[in-house]
């Protein structure tokens, strides 16, 4: 509503609406800047209480603040909040050089989240200066468990597994509720080869339904597949087959449910390889006949294991299904430590 009548010419008006808002930083600096030169004493008044407001949850974004955070930083050069508000802006109007220099600027922010958002900005192109950034955040507001989140992220992000999992378990032990936290110390264990312990932390998560919850399903089908892969190694077939079929469940407490259609086509595979060195040669082959009858039924819907769809399209031989298994093999290909196996398992 103030913008709406500063575009008009009616300063007053427009300061009048924002005298109505609570006290937050934008209207503080906005209400400052439209009576710079009406009411200069009331002005500088107003920019006192601006410099002084907490800057939680503040995220301006409209274009006409870029005259109101460019006066403040010249109004107060020695104040990091303009600058780093004026930076925000830029950065969402796509202007990220502009952005990466008002960021820059900035030596005294005494703020975690300043330093979590100029890590973010630089981690692409100066990750040294980012992962310094976020270990600042931490030093500034160590009692956040947000902090300690970016912080293992970013060291999974930049494949060091050994900080990650040193990050990760600090967190998790200062923050044990903390579901995220739970979550990160499974994803670094996998990141350092761990599949065992990740899989136990995992069984302490209760994390609730959200958008995007298959990331912890994810890590959960991972840890008892590395767990699969390691008695697969070791010829404990049996152990292999459970840890398998176990990898097949959708455990309610990981956030996420049951797909109407769940592709356990990686799983049932190598269990069918599991039953053929048991001996159990029908049950394998039942497996391979669920697993065609599965690619075939779903051929035209998207899933994470068609691969292994190709591989038994392939191995039973039948003419009109070679062209879809040749599809299917060009195309997304399983993890490395799979595909290892199924080398080995030939």
């Amino acid at each position: 509503m103030a913008w709406f009548y500063a575009r008009l010419g009616l300063d007053a008006d427009a300061a009048a609406a924002l005298r109505a808002a609570p006290g937050q930083a934008t209207v503080l600096y906005t209400l400052a800047y439209l009576l710079r030169e009406t009411a200069p004493a009331e002005s500088a008044a107003y920019l006192e209480k601006a410099s002084a407001a907490s800057p939680l949850l503040v995220f301006p974004f409209r274009e006409e603040e870029i005259a109101v955070f460019s006066w403040a930083l010249a109004a107060r050069p020695a104040d990091w909040k303009p600058e780093y508000y004026l930076a925000l802006i830029m950065w969402a109007k796509g202007r990220l050089e502009e952005a990466r220099d008002l960021f820059v600027m900035v030596e005294n922010a005494d703020y975690a989240p300043f330093y979590i958002a100029r890590g973010a900005l630089f981690e692409r192109t100066d990750p040294a200066r980012s992962g310094a950034d976020y270990e600042r955040a931490v030093e500034i507001d160590g009692a956040n468990w947000r902090s300690r989140h970016t912080v293992t992220q970013f060291y999974l992000r930049q494949n060091r597994p050994a900080l990650a999992l040193g990050s990760a378990r600090r967190a998790a032990a200062d923050f044990p509720d903390e579901v995220p936290l739970g979550v990160d110390l499974a994803q670094a264990l996998l990141a350092a080869g761990d599949p065992h312990e990740a899989a136990s932390v995992l069984d302490t998560v209760a994390a609730l339904p959200y958008e995007g919850a298959s990331d912890i399903y994810g890590l959960y089908v991972r840890a008892h597949l590395g767990i699969a892969l390691d008695f697969m190694k070791k010829k404990a077939w049996a152990e292999a087959v459970a840890a398998l079929e176990l990898a097949k469940l959708y455990p309610e407490k990981l956030g996420t449910g049951a797909p109407f259609h769940p592709d356990g086509r990686m799983q049932d595979y190598l269990i069918a390889l599991c039953f053929d060195r048991m001996g159990e040669k029908g049950k394998a082959a039942a497996l391979r006949e669920s697993i065609r009858d599965y690619t075939l039924d779903y051929w035209g819907e998207s899933h994470p294991y068609g691969y292994f769809g190709g591989l038994v399209l392939q191995k039973l031989g039948r003419r009109e299904d070679r062209l879809k298994a040749r599809e299917l093999l060009a195309g997304p290909k399983p993890p490395a430590a799979v595909l290892a196996v199924l080398a080995a398992l030939k």
